[in-house]
């Protein structure tokens, strides 16, 4: 249920169910063999929010979450992406 969400623009996280904003990339996050916590997803230049969740099992697309039980998401994050460029974000 590790998964990292990447809105475009300045939003305010929310689960994926057809209902804006929906997150225009999902990336899980995994444990690399420095016992990091990693995630990569591939982006347009642009403003991101990027989000972290522990609870994307819980996310189906066909409901929406926020008005049963929310997907709870961890310091998002406002991230200009630029083209050719690494960016990293840490949560």
């Amino acid at each position: 249920g590790n998964v990292v969400y990447v809105f475009a623009g300045n939003v305010t996280p929310d689960d994926v169910d057809g209902i804006e904003p929906d997150p225009v990339a999902t990336a899980d996050v995994t444990q690399n063999d420095a016992g990091d916590f990693v995630y990569r997803t591939v982006i347009a230049p642009g403003d991101y929010t990027i989000a972290f969740t522990c609870q994307a099992k819980n996310d189906y697309p066909e409901v929406d979450e926020s008005t049963t039980t929310p997907i709870e998401f961890v310091s998002p994050v406002m991230q200009t992406v630029t083209a050719d460029m690494e960016t990293v974000v840490d949560f």
